[in-house]
């Protein structure tokens, strides 16, 4: 369970959230809002990539869950090699010993193992955005937080996500993809000026 208590994360040019209060169990849960309203914020935070300024994020009751939590860039980042090796790169990072496997396994479900020795900085935004979450679910994360996944992608790439998602739990993803909302969400929340909202 992911518990986020009162959280606030304020940036100096404005904007960020204030006062979140969420609690994300065994569910997809989609964080709707417009863009500026403080989505990606919010993800951030709870990956622990952005240090609360009050309040707290648990994972499992704890405050330390590196590992069990993993984001996925809005805006992918690509290291200058190949796909495969792209996603390898965050497996043996963390000592995972059946990497190539696991790689393998992530791609084919993300329906680009005909792309894993590609160039990463070649392909379309739409490629290197499957290449990103493949990367993620390759690690198999206990949590997954997915930062706008449809952006870059084309219909059917987006009909093949809401399966991959369908198909898991614990899953958070922050979109302005009404449509993409209600089609793999278990629960909605909407985000406005960086507060939850009815």
């Amino acid at each position: 369970m992911i518990e986020v208590i009162n959280v606030t994360y304020r940036y100096r040019e404005g904007g960020g959230i204030s006062g979140i209060n969420l609690v994300v169990g065994d569910e997809i849960v989609s964080i709707e809002g417009p863009n500026g309203a403080g989505k990606t914020t919010l993800l951030k935070v709870i990956a622990g990539l952005l240090k609360p300024q009050s309040g707290e994020v648990l994972v499992d009751g704890s405050r330390n869950f590196k590992g069990d939590v993993v984001y996925v860039h809005q805006r992918p980042v690509m290291f200058r090699t190949t796909v495969m090796e792209n996603i390898i790169w965050a497996l043996r990072a963390r000592k995972i010993e059946d990497a190539e496997e696991r790689a393998v396994e992530a791609m084919e479900l993300m329906g680009i193992y005909e792309l894993r020795n590609r160039h990463a900085w070649k392909l379309s935004a739409g490629e290197m955005q499957k290449v990103s979450i493949a990367r993620a679910l390759a690690l198999r994360p206990k949590y997954l937080l997915l930062d706008e996944p449809t952006g870059s992608l084309d219909f059917s790439s987006v009909e093949s996500l809401v399966s991959i998602i369908r198909g898991r739990k614990r899953v958070l993803i922050a979109t302005h993809d009404r449509d993409f909302s209600e089609k793999v969400a278990d629960r909605v929340v909407k985000i406005r000026y960086g507060r939850l909202v009815p």
